[in-house]
């Protein structure tokens, strides 16, 4: 089945749990039952009951569809008897997008012209109530203090409220959660005089993150729900069809099968990511989504390097939301630095391998990635200078953004060791992205704390900080393991070529782009590396800048290659996704997320270059379309479409923002500049599209 969510509050169809951002349960580090998603008890999922042996009409599945568009799920099914259509009845599931705390099933019974005049009863089937083993939900009465005993069924609403069990360090509060439900009926009748008649059933759930009195948020909303029955639906279409506005679509070359798969793999995509997150709730992204478990909804580096980069050029605010998230939990990364076993010099932010409610190292184990998979905090760096170089939000970057980017490259200098041998520095026992393998000197891991050194550096010059000069020749002197004769940089110190699990070395040039590669080592990297990645157990997100990377080098064939094998983890009817070939996390929006960066970043071929500067590099059509247009495009407030056809570049700005924005040539010559509704065709070539009317790479 398929998800419903809103970045606050999701949960799989018709499943027994859901689950709410930010709410977590259980202790951190090596401490039993390990910080995970809190389950919620989903009171109000049901389904008709097609089976029933009580009911002298006979109910029919006729189907069932997830409307990406709307955010609604469908279960459609008739009443017949001996025959004949009694009635017509369509179940809709959604997560409100608008009042976020509500999950909302709808039946509507619809009887035809010819159909019954007598009443309809309809069976239901109410999804078995678990008992959350995370929070202490008990039944309140109207005054909020608990009751001895369950309301009648037929009372309009009950209210449950609780406290999550486990706090995640002794030093952290539990979470309060009130949920505030209809009871479901066991049947519904559909009175004769009625040719039309619909029942809705509200979920509305709140927590102490809101505030206070979660009791009152859930029950005031509900109430909301209650008095707007009319028009909740329609609410929440519209409030999607505005996040809809920004998206990405393909003209197909007819060639339905495979275009079909591409079409429905680019908007599920989208809307699992979308609706995992929103632009008022800042909690993390996890690798399996709202609406599940999995990865028990940590955050981990996935969130930053493989969901932000597409959210934040199509939707500025979701992205400001996510790394809102980090800098919320910031004294976390600290703490990981401040208390690192065996060191007592490192210093600034250490962001932990997996975040969840403190912002602490939650990693269940103890050693390996959790404490060695240290370049997490240049990936956070990467996703703050890349949202700063998209808005020029030059306050943010003051209150918010330079924070986090100067204490990770602080840290950069604690943890480099300087190695009189080879006059360089060092960083010692790490485990890089490819997580098969230990080692010192990770290409990935150098090269991402050199560039966080440099990030350091542009944001001070832009708010007017002065920083420690010799951290710049500290970085120049960073090890960088090469081999001459392969031409290629090492994963690091004394890889023999061995398998690996993910792309590594292959991210430096996108999506870190590196400048110091040349197309000749690009082009090794990628031969050398790629056959070497593990394909059958490897995670999907791998594949697609596989794909981005060979776009880049004009290598059409490979791309498009590694480009089909990028989504071949996603399952039908509902575009779920799966974290590699043979299973592993379900709903797995990592994929989801690597996946879109291969189609808006790789064939789009947008880039994000410089401050208030996108590149467009290399675009190209995948096998069977015609034409791909990426929509809503985010930069420094304005939206521009970008729109690539066999021969053209087309671009098109559709809101203006507060500044102007220039086509770009590599020539010097001064931009053309950009006027709202007018479209500019660009024919072949790389090009930039800049506040700066002269940019050109060299004066970065």
């Amino acid at each position: 089945m398929g998800t419903v969510g809103n970045g606050y509050i999701s949960t799989g169809v018709l499943s027994d749990t859901v689950y709410m951002g930010g709410v977590f349960n259980g202790r951190h580090l090596g401490q039993g039952s390990p910080s995970h998603r809190a389950a919620i008890p989903s009171y109000t999922s049901f389904s008709v009951d097609f089976n029933s042996q009580n009911n002298p009409n006979k109910i029919q599945l006729i189907g069932l569809g997830l409307d990406l568009k709307k955010a609604v799920f469908y279960i459609r099914s008739n009443v017949t008897n001996q025959g004949r259509l009694l009635a017509n009845i369509e179940h809709r599931i959604y997560a409100h997008r608008l009042i976020h705390g509500l999950i909302i099933n709808e039946l509507e019974i619809t009887r035809p012209s010819s159909g019954s005049s007598g009443d309809i009863t309809i069976p239901l089937l109410q999804t078995p109530i678990i008992r959350s083993p995370d929070i202490d939900f008990k039944l309140v009465d109207e005054s909020g203090t608990f009751a001895s005993h369950r309301f009648n069924i037929f009372t309009e609403s009950e209210t449950y409220v609780g406290s999550t069990l486990l706090p995640e360090y002794n030093d952290s509060s539990l979470i309060r959660v009130s949920v505030t439900a209809s009871n479901i009926p066991p049947t519904i009748t559909v009175p004769a005089d009625l040719s039309t008649d619909k029942y809705t059933f509200i979920f509305s759930a709140a927590s102490s993150l809101d505030g206070e009195h979660p009791i009152i948020t859930s029950r005031y909303n509900f109430r909301t729900a209650l008095d707007s029955t009319e028009i909740l639906l329609s609410s929440h279409i519209e409030t999607w069809e505005k996040i809809w506005e920004s998206g990405v679509e393909i003209s197909p070359i007819p060639y339905p099968s495979y275009q079909w798969k591409l079409a429905s793999a680019i908007n599920s995509s989208l809307y699992y990511l979308l609706s995992s997150a929103r632009s008022d709730w800042p909690h993390g992204l996890s690798p399996g989504g709202l609406a599940s478990n999995g990865y028990n909804g940590h955050t981990f580096w996935d969130q930053e390097t493989w969901m932000l980069p597409v959210l934040s050029l199509l939707h500025s605010d979701i992205g400001r939301s996510l790394l809102q998230y980090r800098y919320n939990l910031r004294s976390g990364a600290y703490e990981k630095a401040r208390t690192f076993p065996g060191q007592t010099h490192y210093q600034g932010f250490m962001f932990p391998w997996e975040s969840a409610f403190t912002g602490q190292e939650a990693c269940p184990g103890a050693g390996g990635t959790c404490t060695l998979e240290q370049h997490i905090s240049s990936d956070v760096s990467l996703a703050f200078m890349q949202y700063f170089h998209l808005t020029n939000d030059v306050e943010w970057l003051e209150t918010t953004g330079f924070e986090v980017i100067y204490n990770v490259a602080k840290f950069w200098i604690s943890r480099l060791e300087y190695n009189p041998d080879t006059k360089q520095y060092d960083i010692n026992n790490v485990i890089p992205p490819d997580e098969y393998h230990q080692g010192n000197n990770s290409i990935y891991t150098n090269v991402g704390a050199m560039l966080s050194i440099h990030f350091a550096f542009e944001a001070a010059k832009i708010i007017g900080v002065e920083l420690n000069q010799t951290w710049l020749s500290i970085a120049k002197h960073i090890a960088l393991p090469f081999d001459r004769k392969l031409n290629i940089y090492l994963e690091y110190d004394g890889y023999n070529g061995s398998l690996i699990k993910q792309a590594d070395v292959v991210l430096l040039q996108y999506p870190w782009n590196w400048r110091n590669l040349t197309t000749s080592v690009r082009q090794s990297n990628l031969n050398y590396y790629t056959p070497r990645t593990d394909i059958k157990a490897g995670p999907a997100m791998t594949w697609s800048v596989t794909a981005i990377n060979y776009l880049e080098l004009n290598n059409a064939a490979m791309a498009q290659k590694y480009f089909d094998v990028s989504y071949a983890n996603i399952n039908g009817p509902f575009g779920i996704w799966e974290e590699t070939p043979q299973g592993g996390t379900t709903n797995f929006i990592t994929g989801a997320g690597g996946f879109l960066q291969a189609v808006v970043n790789g064939y789009g071929g947008i880039k994000i270059e410089a401050l208030g500067t996108l590149r467009i590099e290399s675009p190209q059509l995948m096998k069977g379309v015609e034409r791909l247009r990426v929509r809503g495009v985010e930069l420094e407030g304005s939206k521009l479409d970008v729109e690539v056809s066999a021969k053209t570049v087309t671009v098109e700005l559709t809101f203006k923002g507060k500044g102007l924005l220039y086509v770009v040539f590599p020539d010097g010559a001064r931009g053309l500049e950009l006027f709202v509704g007018q479209r500019v065709n660009v024919e072949g070539g790389m090009f930039y599209i800049s506040s700066n009317p002269y940019y050109q790479p060299n004066q970065q």
